[in-house]
């Protein structure tokens, strides 16, 4: 670099090379074209330009579109054929010692101490380019960490400058200067440097920092920079200067001959030499009359002309076709609600990060013929206006708009520059036909509302596309309408996968069956999210792992495998964020927004992702704006995958991404230290612990479905938990178990909680509930002595631990009254239920319904008594109760209209039995799958009322139904079954079918005799029936000796009003009619 001869020579190149085969390119593009030759990767070019890859792709698309090519050969193979390749090697060549210089400003910056230095940039009046000028040396400075100073030669007042002289390496830089007497007594003794003492623009900038950083030496960057350069100069062959060169060497010399004094007429020019980053930009002071200057100006101007028909296009880079999923049911969806004419039409696209937002709004966007199409990343503030500092500078055409751009930096008020800023681009958006803007990336709405389009007539007609995690975004009056994208489906997943693996060409994949249904199933191991899938398939690709391998580095979640994962989406492309970075990132801003969102999220973390209730979290963080806080941000960072908390039956619950829960509880188990720190656990455990004694004695069973998956869930968290923790949990979803009738489940769950060897983890109340729980089981199973003797250990428990009026012993006097009422003790059982329904009454405010569960047993025991107006009362009463929360109790009450029925079944009002019995069946099927064991009992009853009412076909549909359900889910010996197969008997011997009867209730009385004493009750009715069976078949003996068995033993438990007794005896009556008809015998009294 030989004097003044490659002074910025690649802006004289840029002007020679406007132009190449009849097509204009801007300067920009003949950098990239420079670069395109010279066979550099994106990546490079970026570097070399200072600008984004995104920029580098959006160029070199543009350029295919003015040459019609398809690929980068095609524009080499259009450059050798123009005759210019020299000449754009050498532009390359200049480029990148303008990069190497930048470099080395770079460097210094970082080395050199915090020390302040100051220069002071003086300039002369009527040069029109000085604006841009002064810009460009002020940023050159900036890089090396420089602070510049400008003052306007024309105001002779440099009092304001004086406190410059007590600055430290304050230094002043001047055109052209006879000496240092002649610098103005203002300024004096301030130190100065004169660029016409230099060879060229690099040694200037080089000789102010080492005047400006001495005593710091730099000499070793300055003499690097100036070998790469060299060595990239001897790569030039010579070539003539081109008419912006020639131009400015004349500028030069007239400097240097205006021989301009400054004390002599007051006009002394003072100046300054800049690298200019515009393509047109050099050193140029403005001199009036000079006619080289007009000559540059006129084919600056030129060259803006020409560039008014080029399209604004941001950096839209998308993978390329053959590893593109194709998405098109979401692109199908943007066109949709995008095609609106004549206003602002916005849209948002919201989803987790890594769901493909980003993608889908570029393969949109790519699609579109708007005049400006232009991506805006709003991820930061800085970001943000980046951005539409950029777009503003590509709508800056004309020289005019670009001198009011570099004005805008000389205005001191950072919001007024930003207001100036979005001004100017508003004014030349609406001066376009058509726009597009993607805001990509936003957190929050606020965050871009002052860059955002709201005013058609203020912005023009154009299209806004939003990309966004916060779903809160619907909220918003400027957004349209969103689209919730949703996760991959599995087809699409292993199209994505199989793209990427074999580089666009599955077929190589799938010849063998195996290989795919192999992917198939890894896959469905891995998140359903394009990122994920990419991810996965690049990472296999690139190091050969196997599935099973690649799983376990997943689970295991190293910060080696992060940053493997991290490095190869780099090389894929240009996201190099993982979606365990995304999430992490979110993780943290939650965790600093309150002290108690970690423990919250670790509560989630711990659950099943789906159906979380709401009320489940409020028992652990009691404070309700705490917790509208803390749903309000997950739904900010798309944590939450439903649109919104879903209000149904179940009340208020959302969901998570699996793979995102994942993610939190490992990032929390190290941040916590949850392997060693077991006080969040300890807490967490006793909440969820709590809420489920509280689901199941409010008998909410909708809720109790949830608990089942959010119990088993945290169960599964074997490693973090502690044997005290699982244990109570394991009794309590053993009562989630009986609460849903899944008896074997729940008898598995206790027994195993109350082996020798656990129940020394099972603190003593829980044990108490446990064997209470048990109790109800053996009960409900037909396995009355166990059940007694777990339900008497449980009463002993309670009454040890507890007050006597407690809900713990009241539930426990409840349940021995049923076990007890099963086994034929009917006094005793309502012994036991009077005491239960009389401690509830005393706490009515701890357990409203466990008094109507309690009053209804009693009511049932009542109508078995015969006392059929006590036990209507009760279960009227019981039935109120219930009916005040029906959503959650609807089974509470089929349950209790079932009883009532029955109860008016005894009376003989047959018709309202029916009625009630029939409303019982409607809400059990409301509320439980078909089949399920809780409707048997109210079938059966309701087959008894249709076979009161003549209607025979119905009671025996309804019974078998009833019969079918019991052998699904007990062993078909159990003794609840006999009672089905005696109405069904009676039935049959309605329809005459006399041996089915007859059949049907000998296997009755079998099944009562193996498990009830031989003089029980129900063993009376087996033979009362029976009997009538035989009397009706004209077996009259064998009638009378089953009737008056089953009258002595009725004569134990009721009196002989009972409806049970006085039908076996006039049963037995008939039978003597006939033998004194028959045989002469004798009528007994009965």
């Amino acid at each position: 670099m030989q004097g003044n001869d490659h002074l910025f020579p690649y802006d004289s190149q840029r002007e020679d090379l406007a132009t190449i085969g009849g097509v204009n390119f801007t300067p920009r593009e003949t950098d990239i074209l420079s670069c395109i030759v010279s066979v550099r990767s994106t990546k490079k070019i970026s570097c070399l330009l200072s600008i984004s890859p995104y920029t580098v792709d959006s160029h070199i698309c543009n350029i295919k579109l003015k040459l019609r090519v398809n690929s980068k050969e095609g524009i080499i193979d259009f450059i050798e054929q123009s005759q210019t390749l020299s000449l754009i090697r050498k532009h390359y060549v200049h480029l990148s010692i303008h990069a190497a210089f930048e470099n080395c400003l770079r460097k210094i910056a970082k080395e050199k101490k915090a020390t302040k230095q100051i220069c002071l940039i003086l300039y002369g009046e009527n040069q029109e380019q000085q604006d841009i000028l002064r810009l460009q040396l002020s940023d050159h400075l900036k890089k090396a960490g420089i602070d510049a100073k400008f003052k306007n030669k024309k105001n002779n007042n440099y009092e304001n400058t004086k406190e410059l002289k007590n600055k430290v390496q304050t230094l002043l830089i001047l055109l052209e200067v006879g000496g240092q007497e002649k610098i103005p007594k203002e300024l004096f003794p301030l130190e100065y440097i004169n660029f016409s003492e230099h060879q060229n623009y690099y040694f200037f900038v080089c000789a102010i920092l080492k005047k400006l950083l001495y005593p710091l030496d730099f000499r070793n960057h300055f003499q690097k920079f100036s070998q790469q350069a060299a060595g990239l100069e001897k790569t030039l062959s010579e070539l003539p200067f081109s008419r912006a060169n020639k131009i400015l060497e004349k500028i030069k010399k007239n400097v240097q001959n205006k021989k301009m004094k400054f004390l002599k007429n007051k006009k002394w020019y003072l100046g300054f030499v800049i690298f200019s980053i515009l393509p047109w930009m050099c050193i140029l002071p403005s001199f009036k009359g000079n006619q080289e200057v007009q000559q540059f100006q006129k084919h600056l101007d030129l060259e803006i002309e020409e560039q008014k028909g080029v399209l604004i296009r941001s950096d839209l880079p998308i993978p390329v076709h053959a590893v593109l999923l194709e998405r098109s049911e979401e692109l199908i969806q943007i066109s949709e609600k995008l095609k609106g004419a004549g206003a602002i039409e916005t849209i948002a696209l919201v989803g987790a990060g890594g769901i493909g937002k980003t993608i889908l709004s570029r393969q949109y966007a790519r699609r579109q013929k708007a005049q400006v199409i232009w991506e805006i990343n709003a991820e930061t503030p800085e970001s943000l206006k980046s951005s539409f500092e950029d777009l503003a500078q590509l709508l800056a055409i004309t020289e005019k708009d670009q001198r009011i751009l570099v004005g805008f930096q000389d205005i001191k008020g950072s919001k007024e520059r930003e207001k100036k800023l979005i001004q100017f681009v508003k004014h030349h958006l609406k001066a376009q036909s058509t726009w597009l803007l993607i805001y990509d990336n936003v957190e929050k709405f606020q965050n871009i509302q002052p860059y955002f389009p709201q005013n058609v007539e203020i912005w023009g007609e154009g299209k806004v596309i939003i990309t966004t995690r916060n779903s809160h975004i619907q909220n918003n009056k400027y957004v349209n309408s969103i689209i919730q994208i949703k996760e991959l489906t599995s087809p699409q997943k292993l199209t994505l996968f199989m793209k990427i693996a074999t580089n666009g060409n599955p077929s190589h994949f799938t010849k063998l069956q195996e290989e795919e249904e192999e992917a198939k199933q890894f896959l469905e191991k891995i998140p359903s999210f394009p990122l994920d899938v990419s991810l996965a398939a690049y990472y296999l690709k690139t190091t050969n792992i196997s599935y099973d391998l690649f799983l376990e580095n997943l689970n295991k979640n190293k910060n080696s495998f992060q940053n493997t994962q991290e490095k190869i989406l780099k090389e894929a492309g240009d996201y190099i964020k993982t979606r365990y970075g995304i999430i992490t990132l979110s993780l943290q801003n939650l965790i600093n927004t309150h002290k108690d969102f970690s423990n919250l999220l670790l509560f989630l973390s711990l659950l099943d992702s789906q159906h979380i209730p709401r009320s489940l979290l409020d028992t652990y963080q009691n404070d309700i704006h705490i917790m509208d806080d803390f749903i309000f941000d997950l739904k900010k960072y798309s944590f939450i995958t439903n649109d919104s908390l879903s209000a149904s039956s179940r009340g208020l619950t959302f969901s998570i991404h699996r793979s995102t829960q994942e993610i939190i509880l490992n990032y929390l188990i190290k941040l916590l230290d949850l392997e060693n720190n077991h006080d969040s656990l300890q807490m967490i455990a006793k909440s969820l612990e709590k809420y489920t004694v509280e689901r199941i004695e409010k008998e909410d069973l909708l809720k109790l479905r949830l608990l089942v998956r959010h119990c088993e869930m945290f169960l599964s968290h074997r490693n973090l938990l502690t044997k005290k923790m699982k244990s109570s949990l394991i009794v309590e979803l053993g009562g989630i178990y009986l609460s849903l009738g899944n008896y074997e489940k729940a008898k598995q769950l206790l027994e195993g909680a109350l082996t020798p060897a656990n129940q020394k983890n099972v603190p003593y109340l829980s044990k108490a509930r446990a064997l209470s729980y048990l109790g109800n089981v053996y009960g409900d199973m037909g396995k009355y002595e166990k059940a007694q003797s777990a339900l008497e250990q449980s009463l002993l428990i309670y009454k040890k631990s507890v007050p006597e009026h407690s809900t713990g012993i009241a539930r426990t006097l409840a349940s021995l009254g049923n076990v007890h009422r099963d086994i034929g003790n009917y006094r005793k059982s309502r012994d036991f239920l009077e005491k239960s329904v009389l401690i509830y009454h005393k706490n009515p405010s701890n357990n409203p319904l466990g008094e109507a569960w309690a009053s209804a047993c009693l009511g049932i025991v009542y109508t078995i008594l015969g006392e059929y107006e006590k036990a209507k009362n009760l279960l009227e009463q019981s039935l109120l109760a219930y009916k005040k929360y029906p959503s959650k109790n609807g089974v509470g009450v089929a349950w209790v209209l079932a009883h009532l029925g029955d109860v008016h079944g005894q009376l003989g009002e047959h018709e309202k039995a029916k009625a009630l019995l029939e409303q019982s069946i409607i809400l059990y099927e409301e509320h439980f799958p078909e089949g399920h064991i809780k409707m048997g009992w109210a079938l059966s009853t309701l087959g008894e009322a249709y076979r009161a009412l003549g209607e025979y076909e119905k009671a025996k549909d309804a019974l078998e139904q009833s019969l079918k359900i019991y052998k699904k889910h007990l062993s078909e010996n159990q003794v609840v079954i006999a009672g089905i197969l005696v109405y069904l008997g009676a039935v049959h011997k309605d329809l005459e079918e006399y041996e089915k009867a007859k059949m049907l209730l000998e296997q009755s009385l079998l099944l009562y005799t193996q498990h009830f004493p031989q003089d029980h009750n129900e063993i009376a009715w087996a033979l009362a029936h029976l009997g009538d069976i035989h009397r009706v078949m004209g077996q009259y003996e064998e009638a009378k000796a089953l009737l008056e068995k089953s009258l002595l033993m009725y004569r134990k438990f009721f009196t002989k009003d009972h409806v049970e007794v006085v039908w076996a005896t006039n049963c037995l009556k008939k039978v003597f009619q006939e033998l004194g008809e028959h045989g002469g015998a004798q009528k007994e009294k009965f």
